[in-house]
């Protein structure tokens, strides 16, 4: 069936197929579909998503999430980016499209299943040739029967013959795709240059009173105080109980002993693998490359086998069977090893490197193991403390009082939107700052930190326009700058007018000093790399041989356009690119009414979640992934 997925496009592999065999490293499945255990997490229509099948599907995604971002993505970073929430979506569309297929009699046949089986290198010994010792044996160590496999590849089956009817009925998309290629293929030649005051031959003169006062005048929000709140108020979080805690060395050597595995890293190794159906075959296979007559990628591939298929990564002695340890980790020398018993059967590994063990001493994690301990006392302390201030608070102590009661401390704070303090940052003390009347009693609030505040406005001083006489240095240096801005402005205008008469850009840049960016083939998807965005696209309006300048808040940028060619859909490249181009609309397009089609029947099929059973599912998975 990995065959059969190639050959679609990665859009629908996505979205249709369901994981099934995407799980195949190699030899063995993921043991996303396994049936051990009753429990439900979701009923759709008459199917079920059980517990097993929900957590090694969002484990695969978790997988492929770190496969995408090129790093391993933890379980935390994975709910803030919604994997958990869109895997879930997508089993319980699987299982609303299956529940779908059975409520019309919709199944593909014996046939089709047999062939699926016979094609997955999976379940295939030497040349190709499927294997019943180890399809059974691969179904075994899945916990899988043939039964429950079949199934699962029947209703995969019936899945794709669904999406193949209803994106097979999106017809060529010859218009549109032309109409993009005209609009991305068009490519233009140009020279440009950006131009700020270096190139004015004289500084510019200090403005007269009139340049001055205009200006001023223009620009009032320049010289304008923003308004100034004056708060004073009472503030603890857990960051300022910690400072205040003492953790003794016994504590902190504790923990450093409890994480010993975690602290130190023993050897490790960097391996590849292939695994084979009896003892003889991987005897032989190492043989051959012992001789040279083949290399491990050799024997990968006529196996059936991709990179990430036969790739393990990193490995430590204890995750191996004992005697593919004990060969492995005997030597640091990389090479291929072999044959060996595995976990898995008979097999020769790859070891691309040796990872030499790592011990982090306590006087290098002794400062985070206390603070860490001091946080997690200073968490406890604020479950505590929390109650005893409201008390005061609600009771009528002031802020003074507070300070001198308990363990907050009293600030004062000048707030503006000028503010730069870090508590300015904190959302809840903003909306409490502006929504607070002067003398205001107000309660405490929590901040993102987990601390508690209370503050009174003492008093509002309202957004003030300083006057002229006040503002005056900041006024003239204003006003220079912006003379100087429209003069290197008009002299970008006068180099334009130089070249629609005639003269060429790039002799007429270098005469003053500048060096011209001569550009080739530009298109809107690759523009030039330092023009700003909105004149990048402004120059696809430009006309050949047409010169123009933008103003920037510097100076100016000038961009002749010396050659314009449209998108040639005749020639070798045109017509690849249209190809591709009517492809992917298409089966964008066919995407799009796929998903719509998947979500009308789900939103159309009864579900019934169980969520209390998915929070324990997630507890476990966090707790497992620390």
């Amino acid at each position: 069936m990995s065959d059969v997925r190639k050959k679609k496009s990665g859009i629908f592999v996505w979205a249709v197929m369901g994981f099934l065999v995407l799980g195949l490293g190699g030899f063995g499945l993921t043991g996303a579909f396994q049936t051990t255990g009753g429990s439900t997490v979701a009923t759709v229509g008459s199917q079920e998503i059980t517990a097993d099948a929900y957590l090694g599907t969002l484990q695969q995604d978790l997988q492929r999430a770190s496969q995408q971002y090129g790093q391993n993505i933890s379980f935390d970073q994975a709910r803030l980016l919604g994997i958990d929430q869109s895997s879930l979506r997508r089993q319980l569309t699987l299982a609303a499209l299956a529940n779908e297929a059975k409520r019309l009699n919709l199944s593909v046949g014996d046939t089709t299943v047999r062939d699926v089986l016979l094609a997955n290198p999976a379940f295939q010994i030497a040349e190709g040739v499927f294997s019943e010792a180890t399809y059974d044996l691969v179904l075994n160590q899945q916990q899988l029967t043939r039964t429950e496999y079949e199934d699962l590849v029947r209703q995969d089956q019936t899945q794709t013959l669904v999406s193949r009817a209803i994106s097979g009925a999106v017809g060529p998309q010859k218009t549109s795709a032309r109409v993009l290629m005209d609009y991305i293929g068009e490519t233009r030649d140009l020279i440009w240059a950006e131009l700020d005051a270096s190139v004015l031959p004289s500084e510019t003169e200090a403005p007269d009173g009139a340049a001055i006062q205009a200006y001023y005048d223009a620009n009032p929000e320049a010289f304008t105080t923003p308004e100034t709140r004056k708060i004073t108020y009472a503030m603890v979080t857990p960051d300022m109980l910690a400072a205040n805690i003492e953790i003794s060395d016994a504590a902190i050597q504790e923990v450093y002993d409890a994480r010993a595995d975690l602290l130190n890293t023993p050897e490790r190794r960097i391996v590849d693998r292939i695994i084979f159906g009896t003892a003889e075959e991987a005897a032989a296979a190492m043989a051959r490359i012992n001789a040279g007559e083949a290399s491990f990628e050799d024997i990968a591939t006529e196996r059936g086998l991709a990179a990430d298929e036969f790739g393990v990564g990193i490995v430590r002695a204890n995750q191996l069977s004992s005697a593919a340890a004990e060969l492995l980790f005997a030597s640091k020398d990389t090479g291929v090893y072999g044959p060996v018993e595995s976990t898995l059967g008979p097999a020769i590994f790859r070891v691309n490197a040796a990872l030499d063990a790592t011990k982090v001493a306590l006087e290098d994690v002794r400062d985070d193991i206390r603070n860490e301990l001091a946080a997690e006392q200073a968490a406890t302390m604020m479950l505590t403390i929390v109650g005893e201030i409201d008390d005061l608070v609600a009771g009528g102590a002031t802020l003074e009082e507070l300070a001198d009661e308990t363990d907050m401390a009293l600030f004062t704070i000048d707030y503006s939107t000028n503010s730069t303090e870090d508590i300015t940052a904190d959302p809840a003390f903003i909306q409490e700052a502006l929504a607070t009347d002067v003398g205001e009693e107000r309660d405490l609030i929590e901040l993102a930190d987990k601390g508690i505040l209370a503050l009174r406005v003492d008093e509002i001083i309202p957004a003030t326009l300083r006057s002229l006489e006040e503002a005056r240095d900041q006024a003239i240096a204003g006003a220079t700058a912006a003379a100087t801005l429209a003069r290197v402005q008009a002299y970008a205008d006068e180099l334009v007018a130089q070249v629609k008469a005639g003269a060429d850009l790039s002799a007429t840049l270098e005469a003053l000093g500048i060096s011209p960016n001569v550009e080739v083939a530009v298109t809107r998807t690759s523009p030039p790399t330092g023009l700003p965005p909105l004149v990048a696209l402004e120059l696809f309006n430009q006309s050949e041989g047409e010169a123009k300048s933008y103003a920037t808040d510097t100076g100016a940028i000038i961009v002749d356009i010396t050659r314009v060619q449209p998108f040639d859909p005749l020639s070798d490249n045109g017509k690849t690119f249209l190809s591709q181009a009517e492809t992917q609309v298409k089966d964008d397009i066919a995407a799009d009414v796929y998903i719509l089609f998947a979500n009308g029947v789900l939103n159309s099929t009864e579900v019934t979640v169980n969520q209390g059973m998915i929070d324990q599912i997630l507890a476990g998975f966090t707790s497992g992934s620390q």
